[in-house]
């Protein structure tokens, strides 16, 4: 069924307009429906828009901060790689360090290792008797294996005196056999430490230190303390002395506990004090290294670096007063050390000999070196 013709008037212009509205009933339903799914997917759109451009944004802030992370640990991982490799290069130049020190000990006496001065990191070897120079490593045995040019065969010549001969000397054979031995040697330890380096042997060497560590133990805990101490031998097989008469007066004699605890009390205030002093000495010390060193201008009592120096102890002292001790030991002290040095060479007295106490050799080490100093003062004007 169509529905009625409906007159609509125009309030632009003013003339009526007929609008034939010729739609179907049930077609209207149908549009609302349109028309609110599309309006449905315009919002679902826009909310995904809206989402997605968060979501862009918080991948974008979570991206940067992963890269600036990832940056940070390439950072830390190159700098532990370099620094791992500068211990590497230190490690081989100790080892080098160690091996040309080692096979200087083992060079004859002439030759010497010298570093190549024009191409630095090679070494060769110097005789310091005839000049010589070789780069290869010489033995202990003047003897060389030399090939004869017309028979092809090898002969032995002696360096030092001339000499030749077919048949291998006796230095020669052991120089050799020691060659061999140190290259066995040198081998064995490279295998070694190869199969240190496997995570296989280095977890069965663990564990058989561990098994010999529980062992040693339980070993020793068996022992007793004395045993132990003394390497087998008990304490109750050792003979008791019987103690004199003297020593059990001594023994019976009161202990006067509040004088060995004023005793206690006084060795620990000593303590105190000299350890204060350490201190003290300590502090004067750092600031007059400091005032060497240009970073203070100068010390607590007024002295700059002009007028400090090193002593031959390598400590750090007035001018003024190691001038002063120099004067006062050559006024006082110089002519009575000449008199024992002079004393004890006249005695043919060596090693360490104290002078005076009760041995005699030192009464007569100090008479004889006051006889000397006394005639020397006496004839000194």
């Amino acid at each position: 069924m169509f529905l009625p013709y409906h007159m609509v008037s125009s309030t632009a212009a003013g003339v009526p307009e007929t609008r034939l509205n010729c739609r179907l009933p049930h077609r209207a339903p149908a549009r609302v429906q349109r028309v609110q799914r599309v309006q449905g997917l315009q919002i679902s759109a826009s909310a995904a828009f809206c989402a997605a451009c968060a979501f862009a944004v918080r991948n974008g802030d979570q991206r940067i901060a992963l890269r600036q992370s990832a940056q940070t640990n390439i950072d830390h991982h190159d700098r532990f790689e370099t620094l791992k490799a500068q211990q590497e290069k230190v490690r081989q130049r100790v080892a080098e360090k160690k091996a040309r020190r080692d096979q200087e000990n083992d060079l004859p006496p002439p030759w010497r290792i010298v570093a190549h001065p024009s191409e630095p990191g090679q070494w060769y070897y110097y005789n310091e008797d005839t000049g010589e120079t070789s780069w290869e490593r010489p033995g202990s045995s003047p003897w060389r294996q030399v090939e004869d040019p017309s028979t092809g065969q090898f002969y032995y010549y002696n360096q030092a005196t001339g000499e030749t001969s077919w048949e291998a000397p006796k230095e020669q054979e052991n120089a050799e056999e020691k060659d061999a031995v140190d290259e066995t040697q040198d081998v064995l330890q490279d295998t070694l430490q190869d199969a240190i380096q496997d995570p296989v042997v280095q977890e069965d060497l663990r564990v058989e230190a561990s098994r010999e560590a529980e062992t040693t133990a339980s070993s020793s805990s068996r022992k007793g303390a004395a045993t132990r101490l003394m390497a087998g031998v008990s304490i109750l097989d050792v003979p008791e002395e019987p103690l004199t008469d003297s020593e059990i007066e001594i023994a019976k004699q009161p202990v006067d506990e509040a004088a060995l605890r004023k005793d206690a009390e006084d060795s620990q205030e000593r303590l105190k004090i000299l350890s204060e002093e350490a201190a003290r000495r300590r502090e004067v010390m750092k600031v007059r290294r400091q005032v060497m060193k240009g970073l203070r201008e100068k010390t607590s009592g007024g002295l700059t670096k002009d007028d400090l120096m090193v002593n031959k102890h390598g400590k750090i002292v007035s001018k003024k007063q190691h001038e002063r001790g120099l004067k006062m030991f050559s006024r006082y002290l110089s002519s009575w050390v000449d008199a024992v040095q002079s004393a004890r060479s006249k005695l043919s007295i060596l090693g360490f000999r104290p002078i005076g106490g009760r041995s005699k050799e030192g009464k007569e080490l100090y008479m004889e070196a006051k006889k000397i100093y006394q005639s020397r003062t006496k004839s000194d004007p």
